[in-house]
């Protein structure tokens, strides 16, 4: 498990279930080295049928079921 510098107490709360775990990209991912030599540098989010988009990511409800 990699915490990428997160305060412990944070990731104890979430592996102990007492926060739901949530994550959002900053950035898009392109898809493959040919979407990324055709980026312009200075414009953000013009890779074309990136991977993962702006803003993609995972949320946990706090009433899900254990699995």
């Amino acid at each position: 498990m990699a915490t990428f510098g997160s305060d412990d107490s944070a990731v104890l709360d979430v592996l102990f279930g007492r926060f739901p775990p949530a994550g959002r990209l900053p950035l898009a991912l392109p898809r493959s080295m040919e979407a990324v030599e055709n980026q312009k540098e200075d414009v953000p989010g013009d890779s074309a049928k990136p991977l993962y988009v702006f803003g993609f990511g995972l949320t946990y409800r706090a009433d899900a079921p254990a699995r």
